[in-house]
């Protein structure tokens, strides 16, 4: 059982015995995965994955489009995918799929801002032509954030790159885009990387040794600053550390390779893939559930954005006597799941 407490002040000095009911959350799991079928699937997550219900939103043609990226958009009720050479979206129940965005490489991790009505995706594999653009919800107004010969232009030694960025996270509070990727001066080292959105004030934050240490997928708390991602290259766990790379934590290792990552920072929970079995977990490690989900190999699980939104919460009556509650006396509001 979990326990969360808020404090407040009582404003009344006689107040009826209630006690506030389990709020209901809509936790829903979203990911894509390339290595088995390509197909982008909803998890849920109420209250645990073991006992919530599976299915697929989308199963893609020749099992070789590869949804490498996907960002859910909950606010206006759309997924955005990446499909073959082309950016895609769907609504959240898989219906109405459509092109949004011809490419002319594969696109890798996408990550959308309903605010302000844009989306970001990176582009893998072309050499050159690698890059990170954002466009408008509907497709339209495509714009080159960086790519490899601008950051050669803007940077002395040139290490930091576009290539092979599996993972972008966007900070759109504070105007920021993160990335990882290539180093670009040794190979087999991944670089977390930092800008502003629209592409100047580029940093790298921090770079891993080799690929024992660097990150595969990431997802980002803003709030405390700290990045969760996996490791392979025999290491096989999940970390966590802060955004400049310091006090690293193993928060999960010794049961295969992780792929995907995503946080729910509302229930304070983490989700990942080792193989086919999803794993729900304490931000801090500790565990919660596991599902066994998909039969395919170690790297099927390429992306997962976890969406929890409050949808109801009521005060029952649990007494029939009045209480005299001294004014000022603190309030708890909780919330329990077993």
């Amino acid at each position: 059982m979990r326990l969360h407490a808020s404090r407040g002040w009582a404003p009344l000095a006689v107040l009826l015995f209630l006690v506030p009911a389990v709020p209901v959350l809509a936790v829903d799991v979203y990911y894509s995965e390339i290595g088995f079928g390509d197909t982008v699937s909803h998890q849920e997550a109420v209250p645990t994955i073991s006992l919530g219900s599976n299915t697929t939103l989308i199963s893609l043609p020749g099992g070789t489009q590869d949804p490498r990226g996907i960002a859910v958009d909950h606010v206006n009720g759309k997924i955005y995918y990446g499909d073959g050479l082309s950016i895609a979206r769907m609504n959240l129940d898989g219906s109405s799929p459509t092109t949004l965005i011809p490419l002319s490489s594969t696109p890798g991790d996408i990550e959308v801002d309903p605010v302000s009505g844009k989306i970001y995706y990176s582009t893998l594999f072309s050499g050159a032509g690698n890059g990170i653009f954002s466009a408008n919800l509907d497709g339209s107004g495509v714009t080159t954030i960086h790519t490899n010969a601008s950051l050669a232009l803007a940077l002395a030694p040139a290490t930091v790159t576009v290539n092979d960025v599996f993972n972008l996270s966007i900070d759109s509070a504070a105007g920021q885009l993160y990335w990882t990727a290539d180093d670009g001066g040794v190979a087999g080292r991944i670089g977390l990387n930092v800008s502003l959105i629209g592409g100047g004030g580029i940093s790298q934050l921090f770079v891993g040794t080799g690929g024992s240490d660097s990150i595969d997928h990431m997802d980002i708390d803003f709030d405390a600053a700290d990045v969760y991602y996996t490791v392979g290259g025999g290491t096989d766990a999940v970390r966590r550390s802060t955004l400049s790379g310091s006090g690293v934590t193993t928060l999960f290792s010794g049961l295969g390779r992780p792929s995907a990552i995503a946080l729910d920072l509302t229930n304070d929970d983490m989700f990942f893939f080792v193989g086919g079995r999803m794993y729900q977990r304490d931000l801090d490690g500790t565990a919660i559930s596991d599902k066994l989900i998909l039969g395919g190999g170690v790297f099927a699980a390429s992306d997962m954005q976890v969406v929890a939104i409050p949808e109801s919460s009521a005060w029952v009556l649990a007494g029939t006597g009045l209480f005299a509650l001294v004014l000022g006396m603190p309030l708890y509001r909780r919330s329990f799941r077993t």
